[in-house]
C-alpha cells in the first residue's frame, strides 16, 4: 500500500470537510498547518454573510469618482514609519475591470522616486459611517515583499481602525498571509489592538476574493469568501470603536531584508458595497 503522506492526508481532509464553494489552500509547517485548520473550522462551522441594511454606497470603478474618493491619504505623500513607499496619484486607475492600485518598484522609470521608495496607489472614501456592513471585492497583486491592504480608520483621529485584510507576501513568495486586525484607545488613553489573527483562503492573486465585516456597536464580524473567519466582541475592544470611519484600499510594499525587492504589481478592486 502507497504511503499517505501528511500533506496528501490534510489534502484529502480538505476535501472532506470544506463546504461547497468554500476556498482554503494547506500551507506547510506545523504553526501554519494548525492555523489552518483552526481557520478551516471556523470556516466551515460558522456563519455565511447575510447583509441586512440599505445599500448607502457603493462603487464598480467604472470611471474615477472624484466626488467619493480621496487619492492618498489626507495628511501627506509618505508615512513617516514606511519611507519605503510613496502615495503616487498616478498609481490609481479606474476602468473597465475595477480599480487598480499599482505599486511600481525601486527601479521604475514612469514614476520616479527617492532611492529605496517604492511609488504606490491608495484611495480613502471622502464619506466616513458609523457602523455598516462593508463588503470588497478584490483581487491581490502578485509578486514578493507586498502588503496589500482593505481597512477602515477614523474619520479624525487614529485609533480606531478595523483591518478587514492585510496581506503578506515574504521572502520571495508570492503567496499570501491574510490577516485581521483592530486598533482602538482604552478608556485610559493607550492604544491596544485585539490581536492578529491569521486566515488562508485558495489563490486570492489569481482570482476575485470577497472580503467583508460587520461592525456594530455589540461585535465586529469578518468575513472571507462569504464565511465568517472571526468575531470580536470584548467589551475593552469595543468600547474604543464608537467613532465614524472611512475605509481605505490600498497597495503597498513590505520594509526590504535580506535584499529581497518588491516585484513591480496591481491590486485590482472589483467593488466596493456599504450597508446600514
Amino acid at each position: 500500500m502507497r504511503k499517505i503522506t501528511g500533506i496528501c492526508f490534510l489534502s484529502a481532509l480538505t476535501t472532506l470537510l470544506l463546504p461547497s464553494g468554500t476556498h482554503a489552500q494547506i500551507f506547510s509547517g506545523r504553526s501554519a498547518t494548525a492555523s489552518y485548520f483552526r481557520s478551516l473550522f471556523r470556516m466551515q462551522h460558522g456563519d455565511q454573510l447575510e447583509i441586512t441594511g440599505k445599500p448607502v454606497f457603493g462603487d464598480v470603478f467604472a470611471v474615477w469618482d472624484e466626488k467619493a474618493w480621496m487619492k492618498g491619504m489626507p495628511w501627506g505623500k509618505i508615512h513617516p514609519d514606511y519611507p519605503e513607499q510613496y502615495y503616487e496619484d498616478s498609481c490609481v486607475r479606474a476602468g473597465r475591470d475595477g480599480l487598480r492600485l499599482l505599486q511600481l518598484d525601486h527601479a521604475s522609470a514612469h514614476f520616479p522616486a527617492p532611492p529605496g521608495q517604492n511609488a504606490v496607489g491608495l484611495v480613502i472614501t471622502r464619506q466616513s459611517w458609523l457602523y455598516g456592513t462593508f463588503v470588497i471585492e478584490a483581487v491581490l497583486p502578485a509578486g514578493k515583499n507586498l502588503w496589500p491592504a482593505i481597512w477602515l480608520t477614523g474619520d479624525n483621529s487614529w485609533p480606531p481602525e478595523i483591518d478587514l485584510m492585510e496581506g503578506y507576501s515574504r521572502k520571495g513568495k508570492s503567496r499570501f498571509r491574510l490577516t485581521s486586525n483592530a486598533h482602538y484607545r482604552t478608556a485610559d488613553g493607550r492604544i491596544r489592538n485585539a490581536g492578529v489573527r491569521r486566515y488562508y483562503i485558495a489563490g486570492p492573486a489569481g482570482r476575485t476574493v470577497q472580503y467583508a465585516v460587520v461592525w456594530t456597536p455589540e461585535q465586529i464580524v469578518y468575513y472571507a469568501d462569504g464565511y465568517r473567519i472571526r468575531t470580536i466582541s470584548d467589551p475593552a475592544v469595543m468600547q474604543g470603536m464608537h467613532g465614524k470611519m472611512h475605509l481605505v484600499l490600498n497597495n503597498a510594499v513590505l520594509q526590504n531584508k535580506g535584499n529581497v525587492y518588491p516585484d513591480s504589481s496591481v491590486f485590482i478592486i472589483r467593488s466596493v458595497k456599504v450597508f446600514q
